[in-house]
């Protein structure tokens, strides 16, 4: 899970993040360009440098974000603010209501997140389109990358087109040379 942004810039999405691998003792450095936020868990492939100021970091050259599958996990996935609606209180009764199903439930049937105390029907829609919305980040990221694409233009691409990206790449892949 990302623990902490230490630098990001927009306009490249050069990012360099520190994170607690599972099972890890010591936080890694992840560098690379990637569109995180602290909470977020990833898979990552890349490989191991050694900067001469800053030592061992985890130079990334793809990731895809991947959910939590503990409660524990979930709860603090569901906690950290990447989902607009939902604080660390939200996320304990949301969890507390669903358990290990909570992420499906925000997915599939978020109409059943009015059932935890405290959530209307405002909110809950707020919840159920952040969680739209990074779906499809999710999504577009996956195809473009099993189709090659390095994550920094992965995240170009999405930045362009936004949820479209996958739609333009099928119908006119050249498009991304014009654009």
């Amino acid at each position: 899970m990302v623990d902490a942004i230490t630098f990001h810039n927009p306009e490249n999405s050069f990012t360099i993040a520190q994170m607690h691998p599972d099972g890890a003792k010591s936080p890694v450095t992840l560098v690379g360009a990637m569109t995180l936020r602290p909470g977020e868990s990833i898979e990552a492939e890349g490989e191991w440098v050694e900067h001469p100021k800053f030592g061992r970091q985890f130079k990334v050259e793809r990731y895809v974000p991947a959910y939590p599958v503990t409660i524990e996990g979930i709860q603090r996935y569901l906690g950290s603010g990447m989902i607009p609606g939902i604080g660390p209180v939200m996320a304990e009764r949301i969890v507390e209501r669903f358990g290990a199903k909570a992420l499906e439930i925000i997915d599939q049937h978020p109409r059943r997140l009015l059932q935890v105390e405290g959530l209307g029907r405002k909110r809950v829609k707020m919840i159920a389109e952040a969680w739209r919305q990074q779906r499809q980040l999710r999504d577009v990221m996956v195809f473009l990358q099993s189709h090659g694409v390095g994550t920094a233009h992965a995240v170009r691409i999405y930045q362009s087109y936004g949820d479209e990206a996958i739609n333009t790449v099928r119908a006119d892949p050249y498009a991304l040379e014009r654009d």
